[in-house]
């Protein structure tokens, strides 16, 4: 994507009253043109009132720390799953990657945004250990995934989480971790009408828009969503 092109989608995200705005690349890391671009664009995205996010791997503490001086306090990471789990559905890299470059980005005072995926033929043990670990790491969002099985990848027979299933675990989460963001994100149309109910309880946030391998849900049937329900998007960094 070019600089204008990500500026035009920030500029929409906030006239749809979304908080925070994404910057995500997938792969191990982002290559430097996209991190070049977190970093010129980010002061940009501060002063449409969003708060920039980034999601782009394994970075350097050089990388990391010209993101913090462009202004981006929160950096995404995934744990995924359960540190026993991990090993079976990730062989490029070890979960304890995860945790050394999470710890750092969280010693150089980012803020720690880290979820992870259910439905992966995961115990319902590894779901609670996943979400203590976001916990211990001092997470101030957790991304809830429900995975999509996508024809001609590994886990395409995996079957669909059921909603009932997410509610439980969202449930769970909300007492693991008490004050952080607890974010419906990839899946949701997977578990609706779930999603309203979870929003009604212990789920405070929400992506919006599309993610790397599937779609989402659009701002204006989010915004719609809300309404139905008499919840309101704040309109500031939350």
């Amino acid at each position: 994507m070019e600089d204008q092109e990500v500026l035009s989608m920030a500029q929409r995200a906030a006239s749809f009253k979304v908080s925070r705005f994404s910057l995500v690349s997938s792969g191990f890391k982002a290559p430097k043109r996209v991190l070049g671009m977190a970093v010129r664009l980010a002061p940009a995205i501060r002063g449409m009132g969003l708060s920039p996010c980034v999601s782009l791997g394994f970075l350097s503490r050089e990388e990391l720390k010209a993101l913090r001086d462009a202004g981006v306090e929160r950096i995404h990471c995934n744990l995924e799953a359960s540190p026993s789990f991990f090993p079976s559905i990730c062989s490029t890299h070890r979960w304890s990657r995860k945790l050394e470059f999470i710890r750092e980005a969280a010693a150089m005072g980012f803020e720690v945004c880290s979820g992870g995926i259910m439905g992966m033929g995961e115990s319902h043990e590894d779901l609670v250990s996943l979400g203590l670990w976001s916990s211990k790491l001092g997470a101030v969002s957790f991304p809830l995934n429900v995975l999509s099985p996508i024809k001609g990848t590994p886990m395409e027979g995996r079957p669909v989480t059921s909603g009932e299933e997410f509610l439980r675990f969202s449930c769970v989460l909300r007492y693991l971790i008490p004050t952080g963001r607890i974010r419906l994100a990839g899946g949701r149309p997977l578990i609706r009408p779930f999603d309203r109910t979870a929003l009604s309880g212990p789920v405070d946030s929400l992506m919006t828009g599309d993610y790397l391998t599937t779609q989402g849900m659009s701002f204006e049937d989010d915004a719609a969503m809300l309404g139905e329900l008499g919840l309101k998007p704040l309109g500031r960094i939350i």
